[in-house]
């Protein structure tokens, strides 16, 4: 890159260590970080250790990870952490889950979205009890799940539906009606819509 001309900034850094990353170019992104540190000068960011945490998460390298997150110069926001919940999800290292979730809701305890997350962690392992218990302090706290919704064309009109509410199944009612894809949800299922 220095030969054609880029100057290499922290954004440039950034988007070489995420492609590190999602190459499983492990070495490589080690290599880069420490280029940058110390032949640049580039004080990282906590984009660039959210890159690393996410590196090393990929590559199975998950007690690597805790350990870099650990001894970070900066105090690693939920963001960090949640990067390595997605890795211990997906190698399955259901301990390192619950010690990670713990981290996460102690940071941003009132954050949706992670409570979520924390409790969708905790069925996926099986610890219905620590489900139930996430989705009790959702509600004592007043913290409310968002939740999910479409868009749905009906007749040159978009038709929003949130899922298991009424105006979801009439929507797609209505779409199922007057839709080329009715022979293709008919063919597939609806389920209980």
């Amino acid at each position: 890159m220095c030969r054609e001309g880029i100057e290499l900034d922290d954004t440039v850094f950034i988007a070489a260590l995420a492609a590190c990353a999602h190459g499983g170019l492990l070495q490589e992104g080690w290599s880069i970080f420490k280029q940058m540190v110390e032949q640049y000068g580039i004080v990282p960011r906590m984009e660039h250790y959210g890159c690393m945490v996410d590196l090393l998460g990929r590559a199975g390298m998950l007690q690597e990870a805790v350990q870099f997150i650990e001894s970070m110069p900066l105090k690693p926001g939920a963001i960090i952490w949640v990067t390595l919940l997605s890795s211990c999800i997906a190698h399955g290292d259901a301990e390192l889950t619950e010690y990670v979730s713990t981290k996460v809701v102690r940071i941003e305890p009132f954050n949706s979205s992670y409570q979520v997350l924390v409790s969708n962690c905790s069925a996926l392992e099986g610890r219905w009890g620590s489900v139930l218990d996430a989705r009790k302090t959702m509600r004592d706290w007043g913290i409310e799940k968002t939740p999910g919704s479409s868009l749905i064309q009906v007749k040159s009109k978009l038709q929003t539906g949130f899922f298991g509410r009424p105006s979801f199944k009439y929507a797609i009612g209505a779409w199922k009606a007057d839709s080329a894809v009715a022979n293709d949800l008919q063919y597939y299922g609806t389920g209980d819509l």
